[in-house]
């Protein structure tokens, strides 16, 4: 297992991914997931900020694996704008989710959230979690047309919180998520009762992996 202790102590940015990671994965969730980003967009209001111009991403993106480019590419086909049952679904929150966020901001640490989902959706199960007060910004990469592995969402929410890379951390649940912070240059964490099995995610090499939120709140 790839675990250090104490990362509030080594990082002033937390940046999450959202199904699989904060929410609980469900069969029909991951599916309807990858048929129904739906093109209405929901403007976060907080801290978000329109950045202009990315020019540094694409020498990045350039770098990128085939592999790598073949998932982003992926994603894309696969998100159609169909509208099937997510708005009917009840998300709820992995044990401990909570406590991780409650600690963050007790910290003072900025928290933001980077999707590949719909951001009118993921902004309603947020307000629905009332867990909407803990976030300073929340990226939708389907809004930007950057589905992870795509480091430009991580990119922009660097910019827009004006944090620093080498203290910054992406906390994920897949493969995607790991590939995504290596291209963005910061550090990754996984939690591995997501998406992607254990044995997946350590092919990929992220900098820290937890067994669930709860144990990575001890290490906070």
């Amino acid at each position: 297992m790839i675990r250090q202790p104490k990362l509030s102590s080594k990082f002033d940015t937390f940046i999450f991914d959202w199904d699989g990671t904060l929410t609980t994965v469900k069969w029909l969730r991951l599916i309807n997931e990858k048929l129904n980003p739906a093109v209405k967009y929901y403007k976060w209001a907080s801290r978000r900020k329109q950045i202009s111009a990315i020019e540094p991403h694409k020498a990045i993106i350039k770098k990128e694996s085939m592999s790598s480019k073949s998932r982003e590419f992926e994603n894309r086909v696969l998100s159609k704008p169909i509208n099937l049952s997510m708005s009917l679904l009840v998300p709820r929150l992995h044990n401990g989710v909570r406590e991780v966020l409650e600690e963050l901001d007790s910290r003072g640490k900025k928290i933001a959230l980077l999707t590949n989902g719909n951001m009118y959706r993921v902004i309603k199960e947020i307000e629905r979690l009332k867990i909407e007060n803990y976030f300073d910004a929340i990226e939708s990469a389907q809004a930007l047309g950057a589905w992870k592995p795509s480091p430009i969402g991580i990119e922009v929410l660097i910019k827009s919180l004006k944090s620093d890379k080498k203290d910054t951390i992406y906390i994920g649940d897949s493969a995607d998520d790991v590939d995504a912070a290596r291209f963005a240059g910061i550090k990754s964490c996984v939690v591995a009762n997501g998406f992607d099995s254990k044995q997946r995610l350590l092919l990929h090499k992220p900098d820290f992996m937890f067994e669930s939120m709860e144990e990575l709140y001890k290490a906070l």
